[in-house]
């Protein structure tokens, strides 16, 4: 689905050209991303299909990237971020996960083959992608001036008194199992429950197949999928046009974003090259 295509794209980035080289240091990450979409989108799919990826007034992939290259963007600038910490010894990068989380699927799209739209990281792969896949050294009550040198997830904060005029902070841990989230963020694998009079962090529980979501992430799937969700009006019969339904009622024609298998999702007909 399109819809999956899109989401895949602007999430993780992927590579279309088999001779180019992807570099994934956390100040090249950036440029990867934008390369490996650009060439995706061109070498891949048709322009019907590009308009779906937002390049519908775009016509090469050249200028895709010298597009995507003047106006930046937050992955740019948490590669300068990491490349920072990195280099005032504050943070590690590590190498093999994102070697072991990007380069399959940088690899694997050489081929046009429309199944790595349906590709989903995993949790730790998808932690290390959000900081660049460095990890901070600063542990908790130490000086700081970005979170990505805390280390265990820790974020840097700043006296609010002195933010107008510096960016050194300290280390604070993020809220644990059971803890108050009223005024502290959750440690990634666990979620804030606002329902409680006194909000606190607990254990994400993931979606089955078939219930409603918002995000891959709710799912026990990693897979939020959009399904044809069709009903008779009045009986809440499924039918695919109003012949389907009794006299005087219609087929109500909506969609609804469930839980599922990623190969529910037939993608053979999107972006499987330009034969």
């Amino acid at each position: 689905m399109k819809r999956i295509a899109v989401s895949l794209l602007v999430a993780v980035g992927i590579a279309g050209c088999a001779n180019t080289f992807f570099p994934l240091a956390p100040d090249q990450l950036f440029e990867t991303q934008l390369r490996s979409n650009c060439s995706f989108a061109f070498n891949c799919c048709e322009a019907i299909e590009r308009s779906a990826l937002g390049l519908s007034s775009t016509p090469d992939e050249a200028t895709c990237v010298e597009q995507g290259l003047e106006s930046g963007g937050t992955l740019s600038l948490l590669g300068q971020r990491a490349k920072a910490a990195v280099d005032a010894g504050n943070a590690v990068y590590d190498g093999e996960l994102a070697e072991r989380c990007m380069r399959p699927v940088l690899d694997a799209i050489k081929t046009c083959d429309p199944d790595i739209l349906r590709t989903r990281l995993d949790a730790e792969c998808l932690a290390g992608f959000r900081q660049a896949f460095v990890t901070g050294t600063i542990k908790e009550g130490k000086d700081c001036t970005d979170s990505l040198e805390c280390a265990d997830e820790g974020d840097c904060v700043v006296d609010a008194a002195e933010r107008a005029l510096t960016i050194a902070g300290t280390c604070e841990a993020r809220a644990g199992e059971g803890d108050s989230c009223s005024e502290r963020e959750c440690l990634s694998s666990l979620s804030c429950d606002f329902s409680l009079e006194n909000p606190e962090c607990v254990k994400v529980v993931l979606l089955a197949n078939g219930e409603r979501c918002t995000a891959d992430s709710q799912c026990s799937s990693n897979t939020c999928l959009e399904i044809n969700n069709d009903r008779c009006f009045d009986s809440g019969e499924p039918c695919e046009d109003d012949d389907g339904c009794e006299s005087n009622d219609f087929c109500d024609f909506e969609s609804a974003d469930v839980c599922g298998d990623a190969d529910a999702t037939k993608t053979s007909e999107i972006c499987n090259g330009r034969e």
